[in-house]
């Protein structure tokens, strides 16, 4: 890899996270007790003032806020009929130029679409502002995806992505312009 596209990777992912990010630093695992002897007891054991309250637990991981089982309301099992029943009648329907076999619905702010009757991918530009992730709307910054999501699984030269599972959800960054230009959810088989 060259030092320019170095540079754009750490600078989109950076643009991302924002910069707040601070690395995860670990700790050594003898010097902690284990965290089923913590709840058993409910105190430290073997520690010098044992007696000590159970320790707060660590929050719930960002990551598992949201498993990307639906974005703006459509699921990656979702048929052509599903689509339609949850949005209504497309704007446009239109074929794939470079791959035929696919067919895009366009409805306004979103575009799906499909490999024979189920959906393929669906994309949001960043105009729209906001996206529902798993029910919930998430605004179309680097702070509020990052505060969703956590911190990108991968860093692809053209933008970032988060896993769940076999579902994706790739942010597409404006490097040039220093922005989100469009997010795509997709499925691990249609990589």
């Amino acid at each position: 890899m060259n030092r320019r596209w170095a540079c754009v990777l750490l600078s989109s992912s950076l643009l991302l996270m924002g910069s707040q990010y601070t690395p995860v630093v670990s700790h050594s695992p003898a010097a902690e007790p284990p965290v089923a002897a913590v709840h058993a007891v409910g105190t430290v054991p073997d520690l010098p003032g044992s007696e000590q309250p159970i320790p707060e637990q660590p929050k719930e991981e960002v990551r598992d806020k949201h498993s990307l089982v639906t974005v703006n309301g459509i699921s990656l099992a979702d048929t052509r009929s599903d689509v339609i029943a949850k949005l209504g009648v497309p704007l446009e329907i239109s074929r794939d130029p470079l791959i035929p076999e696919l067919e895009l619905y366009h409805y306004a702010g979103l575009e799906v679409t499909f490999s024979g009757e189920h959906v393929h991918d669906l994309a949001v530009p960043a105009e729209e502002g906001s996206l529902l992730l798993d029910g919930t709307s998430v605004a179309i910054t680097p702070e509020a995806i990052r505060e969703a999501l956590g911190d990108p699984d991968y860093v692809a030269e053209d933008g970032l992505v988060y896993q769940r599972d076999f579902r994706l959800l790739k942010v597409y960054l404006n490097v040039d312009e220093g922005r989100i230009a469009v997010i795509r959810y997709y499925s691990l088989s249609n990589t």
